[in-house]
């Protein structure tokens, strides 16, 4: 069961939502790049920045499991020795499973 955003935060919530959104494109974009062979390091930086704001901003919302996904994709990407593409897997795993935690809350 995902995480619900606390009631008194629903109406900020709808005002950071689509900058909630466009971070997490940013890092589906990132994790298709990745399967492509294709992630540079100005593209993983951005994907790890990105992803230290998501994990900050939804852990405000109380979307503590959407905090804990972004965390990993952070610490993930913020090693450039990983061993890419061997990593690419992992990646592409948590943001998919970052977009399915947040897929209630999408707007419609």
């Amino acid at each position: 069961m995902p995480d619900q955003i606390h009631p008194l935060l629903a109406e900020v919530w709808l005002q950071f939502r689509e900058m909630i959104f466009h971070r997490v494109a940013v890092l589906e974009d990132a994790a298709n790049g990745a399967k492509q062979g294709e992630l540079d390091d100005e593209v993983r930086q951005s994907a790890m920045r990105e992803a230290h704001k998501l994990a900050g901003s939804l852990g405000t919302f109380g979307l503590m499991e959407g905090t804990r996904i972004a965390r990993e994709i952070e610490h993930l990407l913020e090693d450039p020795a990983n061993a890419w593409p061997a990593a690419t897997r992992q990646f592409v795993d948590l943001v998919a499973a970052l977009d399915r935690e947040l897929a209630p809350h999408r707007p419609s």
